[in-house]
C-alpha cells in the first residue's frame, strides 16, 4: 500500500471529519454513547471548525498537522504541538477499515522526522485506558508508560534515545 504524507489543508476538513466520526464510533463505542460522540465530533471536528483551526496554524512552527493520502484519499491525520519543550501528539485517526496497513505509523514517523529537525526529543500521548488498542498501538512504537489521569494514560517516548 502506498501511504503519501502532507500538511492538511482547509480543503481536507470535510474528509477530516468522516475520518474522525468513523473512527470516533469504532474506537470508542463501547466507552461513550454515540449521542456523546456525535456532540464531540460535531464541537471538535466539524468541517467549519477544521477549516478554521488548520487555517490559524498554517504558518505556526509549534504545530504539525497531517493527512495521510492511499489512492489519493484521504485516510488519516495526525496533530502535533510543542508546548514546553515536549511535543503533545493531540490526535492521530485512521479510517477504521484501513487500520493494520502502517499508516498511523507512517503519520507517525512523519512527526517525529519533523520533530528532530525542529530540536524537540520527547513526545507525549494521552490515551483513554479504555483504548486498549491505542494504548498498544503506542508501545509497540517505543513509547512508555509516564502516568495515569483520570480516565487516561499518558505515554512517552523520547526520540534522543530511539
Amino acid at each position: 500500500m502506498q501511504i503519501f504524507v502532507r500538511r492538511a489543508l482547509e480543503t481536507d476538513a470535510d474528509s477530516i471529519n468522516r475520518i474522525a466520526a468513523a473512527s470516533w464510533l469504532h474506537t470508542y463505542r463501547d466507552i461513550y454513547d454515540a449521542e456523546e460522540i456525535g456532540r464531540w465530533i460535531e464541537r471538535n471536528y466539524s468541517p467549519e471548525t477544521l477549516r478554521k483551526h488548520i487555517s490559524v496554524i498554517e504558518n505556526d512552527r509549534t504545530c504539525l498537522f497531517i493527512v495521510a493520502l492511499v489512492e489519493n484519499n484521504i485516510a488519516g491525520f495526525m496533530e502535533l504541538k510543542v508546548r514546553d519543550r515536549t511535543t503533545e501528539l493531540l490526535r492521530i485517526y485512521i479510517t477504521p477499515d484501513l487500520t493494520g496497513n502502517g499508516i498511523g505509523s507512517e503519520l507517525l514517523r512523519h512527526g517525529e522526522n519533523w520533530m528532530m529537525s525542529n530540536g524537540e526529543g520527547r513526545l507525549t500521548v494521552s490515551v483513554h485506558k479504555k483504548n486498549l488498542p491505542g494504548v498498544r498501538f503506542y508501545e509497540a512504537r517505543g513509547f512508555r508508560f509516564k502516568e495515569e489521569i483520570e480516565q487516561h494514560i499518558v505515554l512517552d517516548k523520547n526520540l534522543a534515545g530511539s
